[in-house]
């Protein structure tokens, strides 16, 4: 699964060292973040371990390639991604464009009249997760909600990184699959 992962781009081999690095730049943006301080200790976990990568075959591909996936849970930036995908939950949904789902969908198209000329189109963005520009998607959540959390955020979306086989690896483009808050950072940034 590394070959693939190597052969992409998308990931780059790291130190050791960076679970604990990780961990202190989360204590250091709560500490200096508008968080109220209870809740502060609730969003830095005490020990927290490495993400840990696996795959889930794509059993509609030829080949089943395996779709990579983070386990986040424990980790660094875990339950901040968590209370951060909290907030930005509401903010979701809020554009003329977005559908929420095909039933949601299949309502709105129910009283549109369509002309001989008209033309429906589908789109799909392959790897969309991967393909989420991290700078771009911080400067969409800059734009809608208030600096500290868009620095919370950005901490999380540039602190991706995980274990496999005993080495350590950066994810280097795009939104993890298995965080809380790539879902909804993909959904802001699309729409």
């Amino acid at each position: 699964m590394l070959d693939h992962l190597h052969k992409s781009g998308s990931y780059k081999k790291l130190s050791k060292d960076l679970l604990k690095n990780v961990a202190k730049e989360v204590v250091y943006a709560m500490k200096s973040s508008l968080v109220m301080n209870p809740l502060r200790k609730n969003l830095i976990g005490s020990n927290p371990l490495s993400p840990m990568i696996y795959g889930l075959p794509k059993i509609h591909k030829e080949g089943a390639p395996l779709r990579p996936i983070l386990n986040t849970i424990g980790g660094p930036t875990y339950f901040l991604a968590k209370f951060l995908a909290y907030k930005l939950k509401p903010l979701v949904g809020c554009t003329s464009s977005f559908v929420k789902d095909s039933t949601s969908f299949i309502h709105e198209l129910k009283d549109l009249r369509l002309e001989l000329d008209d033309l429906l189109v589908n789109f799909d963005v392959v790897s969309i997760f991967t393909k989420i520009p991290i700078n771009e998607a911080i400067n969409v959540i800059k734009r809608i909600i208030d600096d500290d959390i868009a620095k919370l955020v950005g901490l999380c979306l540039t602190s991706t990184f995980f274990s496999f086989q005993v080495e350590f690896y950066e994810q280097t483009c795009g939104v993890s699959m298995g965080s809380p808050l790539s879902p909804l950072i993909t959904n802001l940034f699309m729409e």
